[in-house]
C-alpha cells in the first residue's frame, strides 16, 4: 500500500467532487475524487474522534484538556496553516474515485486509508496538529463548494474578535 506523505485538497465544481492531488513517499502521484457523501462521513467520524480524545483528557486533567481545546479552536477559527508547496493535480498517474476511508487512531495520531477496492487504497498518517490542519482545508473546500456546513462544529467557524463593540457589529 503507498503511503502518501503529500496531499492537496481543492473542490472542482464540474465534478462537484474534492480532489484529492497526492504523492507517495516514493514520489509516485495519484488523483483521488472525493465525493461529498463521503466527505461528510469522514469529516463526522474525525471531529467525533478529536472531541474524544478532549473529553478522555478532560476526565484525567480537567485544565490541560480546555487548554488544548482552545488551542484547538483558536486555530482552527484563524486558520493559521503553514504555506507549503502544492502536489501538481495533473501529474501522470491514475485518478481514482474512493469509495471507502478506514480511520484509524493510534496514540495522539491518525491513519487516514483511502480505499478504492477492498485490497487497493493509499494510507496517510497525521498527527493532531496536522489532522485539525488537514480539516481547516477541508472545511474551506466545504464552504467554496457550497456543501452543508451543519457537519463542522461551532468552534470552526471564524470567530468574531472581541476587541470588537457589540454597536460596531451592529453596523
Amino acid at each position: 500500500m503507498l503511503i502518501i506523505n503529500k496531499i492537496t485538497v481543492a473542490y472542482v465544481p464540474e465534478e462537484d467532487r474534492l480532489r484529492l492531488a497526492v504523492q507517495s513517499i516514493k514520489g509516485d502521484h495519484l488523483t483521488l475524487w472525493l465525493t461529498a457523501r463521503l466527505a461528510v462521513r469522514l469529516v463526522e467520524c474525525l471531529i467525533r474522534e478529536l472531541e474524544k480524545k478532549v473529553d478522555n483528557q478532560a476526565n484525567q486533567n480537567p485544565l490541560q484538556a480546555m487548554n488544548q481545546f482552545n488551542q484547538w479552536q483558536q486555530s482552527a477559527s484563524q486558520g493559521s496553516i503553514p504555506v507549503v508547496k502544492e502536489v501538481p493535480s495533473q501529474q501522470e498517474g491514475p485518478t481514482i474515485l474512493i469509495n471507502a476511508v478506514d480511520v484509524g487512531c493510534r496514540g495522539d495520531g491518525y491513519i487516514l486509508t483511502f480505499r478504492w477496492s477492498t485490497e487497493d487504497g493509499v494510507r496517510m498518517v497525521f498527527d493532531s496538529k496536522q489532522i485539525r490542519q488537514w480539516l481547516q482545508i477541508v472545511y474551506g473546500q466545504f464552504k467554496i463548494a457550497r456543501w452543508p456546513l451543519t457537519v463542522w462544529p461551532v468552534w470552526f467557524e471564524p470567530s468574531t474578535s472581541f476587541n470588537e463593540s457589540p454597536a460596531r457589529m451592529l453596523h
